[in-house]
């Protein structure tokens, strides 16, 4: 499976996007693409949650506990998809290329 990794600074209509993914999730879905539940913190965010676990500074709100979690849930809710791609978006994934 692919993974679109949607990446978009701060105030530059990010939240649209995602917006847009989760009203069209159906839609999407048969055409193959899967937008996750998992690490989404409601029905319309990004996937910021994700983003949380993967990128652990400089969110404060990471808790070592759980960290991991939201990965491994990520990852299998991908494998029990019969989706050919994955899109995922949240600002907060910004670290990664910074």
């Amino acid at each position: 499976m692919r993974i679109f990794l949607h990446i978009g600074t701060h105030k530059t209509g990010t939240k649209s996007v995602q917006w847009f993914l989760k009203d069209q999730a159906d839609a999407l879905a048969r055409e193959g693409f899967l937008v996750p539940e998992t690490g989404a913190l409601s029905a319309i965010a990004g996937h910021h949650g994700l983003a949380w676990d993967i990128v652990t500074e400089p969110f404060p709100q990471t808790d070592t506990e759980t960290s991991g979690k939201v990965l491994e849930d990520f990852l299998a809710e991908l494998a029990v998809s019969d989706a050919h791609t994955a899109v995922v978006s949240s600002e907060d994934f910004h670290p990664l290329v910074d």
